[in-house]
């Protein structure tokens, strides 16, 4: 059976959280249409030292980036998705001209880098893929189609209902990277406070901040890890400062929490807001002193919490699972 050729470059593995999320989680429903050829940019990304200079790092990158030109300019493909990375304007003109389908995938505001050049950018695509409503709206001016896809989630086997493991301890947990870690110290004061009328245990996944006063547990991330943290999690938290960047994020983080069942508590910012409906399927923080509040009212009220976390768990099955939006993603690059 014919199949036609589609090739993805994704910023790095599947290591990499936002490749993992936004394209490498398709792969198996895209073969089922597509001739996939793959190419990530970063191969040996390591969360706890990112942000760090490595020359390893730095000549994999580009011995990748050659690669992938080499396999552009002397192969023909009939689709090409690039995902959140800037390719050079002459190579993408050049497939253009080949015959390939250009599809531009992005999840952040990494167009504040690119501020005055990004949308001229943005035109030489087809087709324009992101994982927000904020960002389409940021962009509707330009020639391009947009549709919107959220970064979705795959559905873990949860059985029966949750319930607060321990009346004496909560588990809290935040999933992330030591870039996010810092909207973590929005809430230090919150779970200080909380931990003079109960045990508090901070689960941090991902980074190795320290919050004065407050009992941490650090994870190294894998998903094994992860499915071992969340099955054993009380409530999920995604606090975020308000500025254009932090608008611009996907919410990814919640819906994480959400496909487990898991009640959430968030900063009332950007999509936080377009995922929950605030006391039904988890709670929006209008402001920092909220955010002890909403632990407690979590603690006090157990039967609520193990229905918000229900409700949560229905939202990501109706709208943010991969059974959902992989034939909506497929569909978009092929018609």
């Amino acid at each position: 059976m014919f199949k036609p050729t589609l090739f993805v470059i994704t910023v790095g593995s599947e290591n990499h959280a936002s490749s993992r999320i936004r394209m490498v989680n398709y792969f198996e429903q895209i073969k089922e249409t597509f001739n996939l050829t793959w190419m990530p940019l970063r191969g040996y990304r390591d969360y706890r030292t990112e942000g760090k200079a490595s020359l390893t790092n730095s000549i994999d990158k580009y011995w990748r980036l050659l690669k992938t030109t080499f396999f552009l300019l002397g192969f023909n493909y009939d689709y090409v998705v690039v995902q959140k990375e800037i390719v050079a304007s002459w190579l993408l003109k050049h497939l253009k001209r080949k015959g390939s389908v250009l599809i531009f995938d992005m999840d952040d505001a990494i167009y504040l880098a690119h501020e005055n050049t990004f949308s001229d950018y943005l035109n030489l695509f087809d087709k324009i893929v992101v994982s927000t409503p904020f960002l389409a709206e940021r962009f509707k001016d330009i020639d391009t189609p947009i549709l919107v896809i959220p970064s979705s989630v795959f559905l873990p086997n949860i059985a029966g209902n949750r319930k607060l493991l321990n009346d004496q301890c909560i588990h809290i947990s935040w999933i992330g990277s030591p870039s996010t870690s810092k909207y973590l110290t929005k809430v230090n004061e919150a779970l200080l406070e909380l931990s003079k009328s109960c045990e508090v245990q901070m689960h941090i996944m991902g980074a190795t901040i320290r919050l004065n006063g407050v009992n941490c547990v650090y994870h190294d991330w894998s998903i094994e890890n992860e499915r071992t943290l969340l099955s054993n999690t009380d409530v999920g938290i995604m606090p975020l400062d308000n500025t254009e960047w932090e608008t611009m994020k996907g919410g990814y983080k919640l819906l994480l929490y959400m496909s487990y069942g898991i009640p959430v508590i968030a900063d009332a910012v950007g999509t936080n807001t377009l995922i929950i409906q605030h006391g039904i399927n988890g709670y929006l923080a209008q402001e920092t002193s909220q955010w002890l509040d909403y632990f407690n009212l979590l603690l006090s009220h157990k039967e609520e919490a193990i229905q918000t976390g229900t409700n949560g768990r229905k939202t990501v099955e109706t709208t943010y699972s991969y059974d959902v939006n992989a034939s909506r993603l497929i569909q978009f690059i092929k018609n």
